[in-house]
């Protein structure tokens, strides 16, 4: 179900750090392709994830479709759009994953036209990618990069305040963040 589906992409930031925590560097690595934009990103798939998130549970999560990570994304984002509920968590963290996501494409992409080389970032890949994008970015593309990175937290930590900055911002300023960004990758600028 949808809402499955959404609660599996919720789940990615718990469970990266989990791995973290754990020391368990390959997991903590995999799951971080998955909220963040790196060189195998668009190719994975949701069979991809499950083994991640499943290493940390005793009742295996289980799907019925293997589909492309990034459509799944995609059409979930659509569907939050199109619902009235103003407080679900998941339906945060999938407007927020896939904004962060959807511009740092953009800026690989920028980057790689420029640069012709673009490497995945250890840390702070967001930010690292931001700098070494700026001169190639229109002022309205940094604003709404700068926004996301205001409103969408890079790294939520396990502990008592883990989805606090999410909790606090309202769904209406996450779908039209969302929209900022997928109408500015839709239209090829």
């Amino acid at each position: 179900s949808d809402f499955k589906k959404k609660c599996i992409i919720a789940s990615i930031p718990f469970f990266r750090n989990i791995a973290e925590y754990c020391g368990d560097n390959d997991t903590y690595i995999g799951l971080t392709s998955f909220l963040h934009y790196k060189t195998k990103t668009a190719q994975l798939r949701v069979s991809d994830l499950l083994p991640l998130l499943n290493l940390y549970q005793k009742n295996e999560i289980q799907v019925s479709s293997d589909e492309n990570y990034l459509e799944m994304l995609d059409d979930l984002s659509q569907k939050v759009l199109d619902e009235d509920d103003d407080i679900s968590l998941e339906n945060k963290l999938v407007l927020s994953i896939n904004s962060r996501l959807k511009v740092e494409k953009l800026m690989k992409e920028r980057i790689l036209n420029n640069e012709k080389e673009c490497p995945d970032a250890e840390v702070n890949q967001t930010r690292e990618w931001f700098i070494k994008a700026k001169p190639y970015l229109k002022e309205y593309e940094r604003n709404l990069i700068d926004e996301v990175n205001l409103i969408t937290p890079e790294s939520i930590h396990l502990n008592a305040f883990m989805y606090e900055p999410l909790i606090d911002v309202s769904i209406w300023k996450l779908k039209d963040l969302f929209n900022k960004v997928y109408n500015l990758q839709n239209l090829g600028i």
